[in-house]
């Protein structure tokens, strides 16, 4: 079975109604540049990508916009004469766009105005730099029942 080879492309505002598309430089073993994905994403799916040098532009959250699909010709070099399938996938390129995370409103889970603590598997975690632990006692909002 031969997976689709996906390369991506981020969509950048240029002005005057014009975009620049960016390639993402994807780390894969062979270096070639595209990931082989048996279930590649779909238009409107959120996505995360890192380039093969760290963070991407405007990411690491992307909305997948388009994609475009080139398939091998028969009588190809990766699809011979004589052969029942392409010896490669196709090739996928997808299109997105700097999008924010699915969390992206999501409420304070500490009562307090001030704090920035996060409750994460279990426990609360303190924001990068917060050396004292907060002075409050953590006290989660109580859920509202619709109803």
């Amino acid at each position: 079975m031969t997976y689709p080879r996906v390369r991506f492309a981020i969509r950048y505002p240029a002005g005057d109604g014009r975009w620049r598309y960016d390639p993402v430089d994807i780390p894969h073993p062979s270096g070639a540049g595209f990931i082989p994905m048996e279930h590649p994403p779909a238009p409107g799916d959120l996505i995360t990508l890192w380039s093969r040098t760290g963070a991407v532009e405007g990411g690491p959250v992307f909305r997948v916009l388009e994609r475009l699909w080139s398939h091998a010709s028969f009588g190809s070099v990766t699809f011979p004469y004589g052969a029942e399938e392409p010896r490669e996938g196709p090739l996928l390129d997808i299109i997105a766009e700097p999008a924010g995370s699915p969390y992206r409103d999501e409420a304070p889970i500490c009562a307090e105005s001030t704090c920035e603590a996060k409750f994460l598997f279990g426990q609360w975690i303190q924001p990068p730099g917060a050396d004292e632990p907060d002075p409050h006692e953590h006290r989660p909002y109580k859920r509202e029942i619709a109803g």
